[in-house]
């Protein structure tokens, strides 16, 4: 008998979910510039701290991150019962959908935009309303603050933005706190923060401490870190009230021994961090002007990566590179169908890259007369 999910009691939302993307092993000798990770291996600290960790793994990790959310709390200035940690900020952005959206609720965001930020409302039961980012990459705030109606339960602002690079200002988010009626949580998607403070951008966490209104901000240590595979993410809420509403929908022991060691290393090393992260801002200010000087359509980042416009098809420019031995990344979204995603690297593995798009950027030779 061949089973489908037809054929399953699921819920009928789920039939109309694609499953995630499936990403094969990448070959050794290939250039790894498509997942936005950091380039750069994590502190020693961190690679100590897991050593250390391993003999431990017979045993959960602690339910509520004793060692690690305190020192969170110390160099925030937020209380500890006001933060609440996740596997990865994408564990977060499940519990906030299934703590706040069911059918008939709606979540506002941004497109393009991180793709779990959407689904995991659909997943819920909700209804994404999503508004297309501005010509340069930036949030439409004003489209994002009419799209909100009654039953929008969040409010998601991405800064930096992924995959267009572009984060918010300071009157930008004031204006947003200013406007959003209070059923709606605004949620602060900071998992390429540092690299936007790096270079003068604002800290959500700073100007949302004295707002009484529900928000929380999402942070993690996949991307600055250098901990991607060990799935870490944190957010900072609004009140204790806030930060109950994850603890009843999460897992007991959602962060396992290991990734909450090497956070607490990784947290104690920010001299390490912040030097990695001035190195990455560098090299992307360095490889844009590289890109835009091929007369190529660059977006400004704030992030560890480039959104580059192509005068071809954006798969087909992802088969090319990896063909030179390069990973990048497409985007799906109405209007990016030519673009492609650069995750900055170290100059050796950008300045590769950069050989490889001058070559699809190069026009195409003309043909010989008869």
């Amino acid at each position: 008998m061949t089973e489908s999910l037809d054929d399953l009691p699921i819920r009928p939302v789920l039939k109309s979910l694609v499953n995630p993307p499936v990403f094969k092993p990448v070959p050794p000798g290939v250039r790894f510039m498509q997942f936005n990770e950091c380039a750069w291996p994590p502190s020693p600290k961190v690679t100590a701290a897991i050593a250390a960790a391993a003999g431990q793994v017979n045993r959960y990790g602690d339910s509520h991150w004793s060692r690690l959310a305190p020192v969170i709390a110390a160099r925030s200035g937020v209380a500890q019962d006001r933060i609440v940690c996740g596997n990865g900020s994408a564990e977060l952005i499940t519990l906030a959908s299934t703590a706040f959206i069911e059918p008939g609720r709606n979540v506002v965001v941004s497109t393009p935009s991180f793709p779990r930020l959407g689904g995991a409302s659909r997943i819920a039961g909700g209804a994404v309303k999503a508004v297309p980012v501005k010509d340069d990459g930036a949030h439409d705030i004003e489209g994002l603050l009419a799209a909100v109606d009654g039953d929008t339960r969040l409010f998601w602002l991405t800064s930096p933005n992924n995959p267009t690079g572009a984060d918010v200002s300071a009157a930008e988010l004031a204006h947003i706190v200013r406007s959003l009626p209070q059923h709606a949580v605004l949620a602060v998607d900071e998992a390429y923060g540092e690299f936007a403070r790096a270079a003068g951008g604002i800290d959500a966490l700073e100007h949302l401490k004295g707002q009484t209104r529900p928000w929380f901000v999402m942070r993690t240590f996949s991307k600055a870190y250098g901990m991607a595979g060990l799935r870490v993410g944190y957010g900072f809420m609004s009140s204790p009230a806030l930060a109950e509403a994850f603890h009843r929908v999460r897992n007991t022991f959602n962060l396992n021994i290991v990734a909450q060691a090497a956070a607490l290393a990784a947290f104690e090393d920010q001299d390490y961090m912040w030097a990695r992260v001035r190195e990455c801002v560098a090299e992307r200010e360095r490889l844009r002007a590289r890109v835009d000087g091929l007369g190529l359509r660059c977006l400004k980042s704030a992030g560890n990566f480039l959104l580059i416009e192509l005068p071809m098809d954006g798969a087909a420019a992802q088969a090319a590179l990896r063909q030179q031995g390069i990973a990048v990344s497409t985007v799906k979204a109405p209007g990016f169908e030519r673009h492609i995603r650069v995750t900055i690297s170290g100059p050796d593995d950008n300045d590769a890259f950069f050989a490889a798009l001058a070559t699809l950027a190069a026009p195409a030779p003309r043909a010989a007369r008869a």
